[in-house]
């Protein structure tokens, strides 16, 4: 790094014109980085290959769609958790099968399904593309009030 500024320095010393220091600065330093990294003579330092944002996500999205059907929680966390909240529902501690663990597990995540994807049909009815906690909040209330039942009505 301090050579190529030596360099770059000696050129503004030759009386040289800005346009062209920066160019022969430039092209030295890109020879002195690609000689350091191995590179060939007259080769320019190529930039490691990155996909454009988003493109990825999409490609994760379309292979756990597409073959996957185990649980995507975690067992041991989950696990955790669970005895967690049968600890302090309870003063003695409780036996949990593994069977029983696995049955919890699936029927959170298939609630957690519905909730989401109800909250991206709340999302795309008002425009975006994004889930807010508003969508999540609308679900939650809609489903808790359902649509035939008046809250304030007295029967």
């Amino acid at each position: 790094m301090g050579r190529t500024k030596q360099i770059v320095k000696n050129l503004k010393e030759s009386g040289a014109p800005r346009k062209q220091l920066a160019t022969k600065g430039a092209k030295v330093a890109n020879k002195a980085l690609a000689k350091a990294m191995g590179a060939k003579k007259d080769a320019g330092v190529k930039k490691p290959h990155r996909y454009r944002p988003g493109t990825v996500a999409l490609r994760e999205i379309r292979k756990l769609q597409k073959y996957s059907t185990e649980p995507l929680i975690a067992f041991a966390p989950f696990e955790r958790l669970v005895r967690e909240c049968v600890g302090e529902c309870t003063y003695k501690e409780l036996r949990v099968s593994e069977k029983a663990f696995q049955c919890m597990r699936v029927a959170l995540e298939d609630h957690l399904h519905s909730i989401l994807e109800d909250a991206n049909f709340a999302a795309i009815w008002s425009n975006r593309i994004t889930v807010k906690p508003k969508h999540l909040m609308l679900v939650n209330y809609m489903r808790n009030h359902p649509a035939g039942a008046n809250p304030s009505a007295k029967s």
